[in-house]
Formats: C-alpha cells, structure tokens, sequence
C-alpha cells in the first residue's frame, strides 16, 4: 500500500510540473520587473498618519511598510496610490534600462503624496535590501521639491555619494522614448523638462525645472549600499510619486535552467513513477 502511495505522489508531481512548464506566463518567460506594489494607506486618527504595507513578487527584494505624515493637519492634505495605466516608466529611461518597464498596468505602483505645505513619508524595509539592488524614482515634479535621504542597517545615515549610487542622468523625462512612450505624454511635443539635483552631505534634494512642465518630469536614485530606511520629505502645493523597484526576475536562461531541462526531469520523474507501479505489480505489493 505504501508503495502504491509513493509511485502515485512522484507520478503527480511529475504531471504537476508539465502543466506548470506548459502554462508558464510569458512574464516569467521573458524577465519580469519587480515594482513595489503599494496598499491603500490607513489613517491613524490618534496620530493623523497614514501607513501601509509595499510589496514585491522577486526573492531578491523584502517587503516594507510606510507611514506620511503631514506638517499641518488640514484637508488640503492627501495621500494615495495610484497605478501606471497611463504613467508609466519605459524600459528606454534611465531607470528602466535599469529595473525594466512598469507598464502599461493596472498595480499601485506609485504612493503620491499632495501635501499642504509638506509631507514625510518613511519606508521601513523588513531586512534591509541589498547594496545597488534598489531603485528609488520621484515623479510629478512642477512646483515641488523632494529631499530623499536613507539609513544603513546601523542605524547610520547614507551619505549623499551612497544615495545617488550607480545612478546617472538623475532626472529625466519619462516621456522622452520612442517606445513604449505613456499614454499621458500624447500632447508633449518636447519633452525635455527634468528636474534640478542638488547632493548633500547626507542627502539628496530634487527640485521643479526653471520650465515647470510636470508631465513626464522624473528622478531616480540607485544606492550603493545597503538600505533598511528611506526618507522622503516632499515640499510644495503640487504632487510626487514616490515609487520603488528591485532587479529585475531573471530568465530562466540567466538563471542557467532551461525549459528543456525541467522536462527532463518531469521525464525522470514520470519514469520513476511507472517503474515504481511496475515493480509493485510484479511482486504483488498492493
């Protein structure tokens, strides 16, 4: 009876496995970008600060958790999320040769923050991410200002140098591509404008271009070591998007697996299943 058990389960593992290969997403497939899926924010009554939770699908990234809070607690003060259906980052911008594209989709893939004078947002990662794994990216800057600063998993905080990272173009138009360009940069005609980037000690300020066209105006910061906190204090009467994204999911060619070699071992596995069935029959273990 044991046997009949074993030679069953191995058998429907191995079937397991072909419909898994069979069905397999063509996301997966091709590389998929991890960007930080963000919940509605809760409000805390007591303390007038909004939280919630981000999360990411890769092994390589840790979830977090975020509070805003506001320095005057009116009702000219919002937080929310919002998803890129129409304003999205295309893999021909500087942070998406990086992290990949995030759209067009329908995930909460950004917090944006519309404070009445100014807003802290801090995100709290549960282990913290590894160096150059995490990317930070601004957006909606016209009449506002963000200062983005981090902390070690010491405690400490980063310096300006450890913030910016492997970055470079550190504000950019996200609609200045060719493909894939967003369905909310069809009436720019020229779509230049980017922000300021001022780097600190401990650091980095972004501010609204001299132009003050908010479509498409993006920054983006790549960390250099390792990150359990991030800090953004948002200035201004207008809005940013504060979005994050880790590495992106590897193919199964990159991981050194292919296709070819799961079914064999499905094959293998299947194989093992019928000897198994044959060699119970044979000596008559039901």
């Amino acid at each position: 009876m044991r046997r009949k058990t074993i030679s069953r389960t191995v058998s429907l593992a191995a079937a397991s496995a072909v419909l898994a290969l069979s069905s397999m997403s063509p996301a997966f497939a091709t590389g998929q970008s991890d960007y930080g899926v963000w919940s509605e924010p809760t409000l805390n009554a007591e303390t007038s600060e909004y939280s919630g939770t981000v999360t990411f699908v890769g092994s390589t990234m840790t979830n977090a958790t975020y509070t805003t809070s506001f320095t005057e607690a009116t009702t000219g003060n919002e937080v929310t999320v919002q998803d890129a259906s129409e304003e999205w980052i295309s893999e021909e911008t500087p942070f998406g040769k990086v992290f990949g594209a995030n759209g067009s989709s329908e995930s909460n893939n950004y917090l944006k923050t519309a404070p009445s004078e100014a807003a802290t947002t801090t995100i709290t990662f549960e282990t913290p991410v590894e160096a150059g794994s995490l990317g930070i990216v601004l957006g909606d800057f016209d009449v506002d200002s963000a200062v983005v600063s981090a902390t070690n998993p010491a405690g400490d905080a980063l310096t300006g140098d450890e913030l910016v990272g492997s970055s470079t173009a550190n504000g950019f138009n996200l609609c200045d591509v060719k493909k894939n360009v967003p369905t909310v940069c069809e009436d720019v005609e020229d779509p230049k404008d980017v922000p300021s980037f001022v780097k600190a000690a401990n650091n980095v300020t972004f501010n609204s271009s001299d132009v003050g066209e908010d479509i498409g105006v993006n920054a983006w910061l790549q960390p250099s070591v390792e990150v359990s906190s991030i800090t953004v204090v948002h200035t201004g009467s207008g809005t940013v998007r504060i979005g994050l994204a880790g590495p992106v999911i590897p193919t199964l060619a990159e991981t050194g697996t292919s296709k070819s070699d799961l079914f064999a071992l499905a094959a293998a596995l299947m194989m093992l299943g019928l000897i198994s069935v044959v060699h119970s029959r044979r000596f008559g273990n039901n």
